[in-house]
């Protein structure tokens, strides 16, 4: 069991705590538009074929709605991932998410169409009950952990326990396991830093072993910062999550049928 989490079963004992919960439309440009963007990607030739964003304007009426919902512990990237992914815009974040917040963006993905719902939640312990509002309807969880960060590898368990514990065994989404700050790997400060604590950036093999041990669909690495993979992991998510969706389809229609 990692340091940062604790036991599914400790998690819910929590007295009540007031939830927050705040929504950002698919007209609004920016997550922070207080906040300057520190780096503009041009996204134009990053961006796969088969997975682009779309304008509201040119997205037909009837839409594949899906719900990825990313978590992971605090200052691993989940805000910069989704506000990077969003707006092709790199900002350095100035807060952590203290409470659940979700962004729409609407893709096309192999001629279909999609509306994306982001979930981005708090990584602390003590909001895992709020936590359990963002899974209901899940159609694919990303785990983040940082490069930089080993501990947030060693964390990577205690979240899939927290999945578990919040879904039923043949309706748990697929899971995506995401290595982020990919950029800090080979980055001597970061190197220095970690070595006063005697630890060393998380290798790719690394990773790689603990998404084979939660049994995650993809292991992807990525760098916001950087604009490193960022495309992909989004991509790899919605198809990961329209397979789930037909899968759940499949499953309602049988269970109508046995019903009648």
């Amino acid at each position: 069991m990692s340091k940062m989490m604790q036991p599914t079963s400790q998690m819910y004992t929590k007295p009540p705590i007031e939830v927050i919960h705040t929504s950002t439309s698919k007209t609004d440009t920016s997550t922070t538009s207080e906040f300057p963007c520190n780096q503009v990607i041009n996204n134009q030739n990053l961006q796969s074929p088969s997975f682009v964003k779309i304008s509201i304007s040119s997205r037909p009426s009837h839409n594949n709605i899906l719900k990825l919902v990313v978590v992971g512990n605090g200052a691993v990237g989940k805000t910069a991932l989704i506000d990077t992914f969003r707006n092709d815009c790199f900002r350095f974040p100035t807060n952590y998410v203290l409470a659940f917040q979700t962004f729409y963006v609407d893709v096309e993905i192999d001629g279909q169409f999609a509306d994306l719902t982001l979930w981005d939640t708090p990584g602390q312990v003590n909001y895992a009950r709020l936590r359990e509002l963002s899974y209901t309807d899940a159609h694919v969880c990303l785990i983040l952990f940082a490069i930089d960060y080993p501990d947030s590898l060693d964390s990577v368990e205690g979240w899939m326990d927290e999945l578990n514990g919040n879904f039923q065994q043949s309706e748990l989404p697929p899971v995506l396991l995401i290595g982020t700050k990919v950029d800090l790997r080979h980055d001597i400060s970061a190197i220095e830093e970690l070595k006063k604590i005697h630890q060393t950036p998380v290798t790719y093999e690394e990773g790689l072993r603990v998404a084979n041990q939660i049994n995650a669909v993809k292991y992807l690495e990525c760098s916001s910062k950087a604009y490193e993979g960022v495309n992909e992991v989004f991509e790899q998510a919605t198809r990961a999550a329209l397979a789930f969706s037909r899968i759940q389809k499949k499953r309602r229609r049988r269970r109508k049928c046995i019903i009648l």
